[in-house]
């Protein structure tokens, strides 16, 4: 009984230490590139992705009158003459979302509440 408590107690120490290794590895990438960003950064480039979302969203409404708000789809806009545009709002709207959830990530502390694992 004693030998299989000693043998969790290493494996636990041993998942720790890897643990560590992915944190740290992880939080060196970016400063290894030389690309670091403040939370207030990523908030700012969040707020003009979705921003870019809104916006862009509003002037296919303007640019397509045909599509019914109400019965037709946002994708749909994909579809017509300026389905490009929609391609990019839905991009500047991942951008901007990821890059609020960096933000947070940066700020928050790790916990139970904040890490899954």
């Amino acid at each position: 009984m004693g030998g299989s408590t000693a043998t969790t107690g290493t494996q636990a120490s041993r998942m720790l230490r890897t643990r560590d290794a992915k944190r740290s590895s992880l939080s060196a990438l970016p400063a290894a590139r030389g690309f670091t960003l403040t939370a207030r950064q990523y908030g700012v480039i969040g707020i003009i992705g979705v921003a870019g979302w809104v916006l862009a969203n509003l002037l296919l409404h303007v640019l397509d009158p045909e599509l019914n708000v109400v019965d037709n789809v946002m994708s749909e806009y994909a579809l017509g003459d300026h389905g490009w545009l929609s391609r990019a709002s839905d991009f500047s709207n991942a951008v901007g979302v990821v890059a609020i959830a960096l933000g947070l990530r940066a700020t928050l502390s790790p916990g139970k509440r904040v890490t899954a694992s």
